[in-house]
């Protein structure tokens, strides 16, 4: 929700954005492929989430609220929480 939401006021292909978007999808990956034990792939998968939301809390939630305008953001959280209930 929070990328398309970005999107609409926003650079889609911003560095942060595109970051964003890769990462998720390899995390995805990773974590599939962890059904069989590999500590190695689990040690770079843990470094890939600490790097990831590290990402997200100092680049892509600031860019997020610098650039979508307070009623989006303010639509955006209502709907994040009937999602989460």
């Amino acid at each position: 929700m929070l990328l398309p939401a970005y999107a609409a006021h926003g650079d889609p292909h911003h560095p942060a954005v595109v970051r964003t978007l890769l990462d998720h999808m390899l995390i995805r990956r990773d974590a599939t492929r962890l059904a069989a034990p590999d500590p190695a792939l689990a040690h770079a998968l843990g470094a890939r989430l600490a790097d990831h939301v590290k990402l997200e809390e100092h680049e892509l939630f600031p860019l997020v609220e610098r650039t979508v305008p307070e009623p989006a953001l303010a639509g955006l959280g209502e709907r994040l929480r009937q999602y989460a209930s």
